[in-house]
């Protein structure tokens, strides 16, 4: 988990102090020393959850969060992910093949085409390495990523 924060130049002390915080807040505290292999589906995704709030960014794009889960950690992980959005001011875009997961969102965006915009975009912000950019000037963002932020 430590790993993942590293490149934003935290101190080491810092780094595992964020990190067991993050852990403990997914219920995983007790587990920091184990490794991937030694942890359930469920459990994997509470760590990438955590990994992924741990720098606290604006947004987190999940692909499929409970797409290797079972009904019951599935549901966990939405009721983790939506609680710890709150709590940290997250904005979480959810691309999802699951109607149920899907109606739980306030706010949906429907794709039918091959290539979803939320991949589409996802991949935009990944390659572009401007996720800053587009979420403060939006409005110099490629056509892709304005109509799906126009449409949410």
């Amino acid at each position: 988990m430590e790993a993942g924060l590293a490149p934003l130049g935290i101190p080491a002390s810092e780094l595992r102090e964020r990190s067991l915080a993050m852990l403990s807040e997914v219920g995983l505290g007790d587990r920091s020393s184990h490794l991937p292999s030694q942890l359930s589906g469920g459990e994997q995704q509470r760590v990438a959850i955590a990994r992924a709030l741990s720098a606290s960014p604006r947004v987190v794009l999940a692909d499929e969060p409970t797409g290797n889960l079972d009904s019951r950690s599935g549901a966990d992980i939405i009721t983790l992910l939506t609680g710890l959005a709150s709590k940290h001011g997250t904005t979480i875009i959810v691309a999802t093949h699951d109607s149920e997961l899907a109606a739980k969102a306030p706010r949906r965006l429907t794709c039918t085409t091959v290539t979803s915009s939320v991949t589409t975009m996802a991949r935009s912000l990944a390659r572009s390495a401007r996720a800053s950019a587009i979420l403060t000037r939006p409005q110099n963002s490629p056509p892709h990523v304005l109509a799906l932020l126009n449409a949410a």
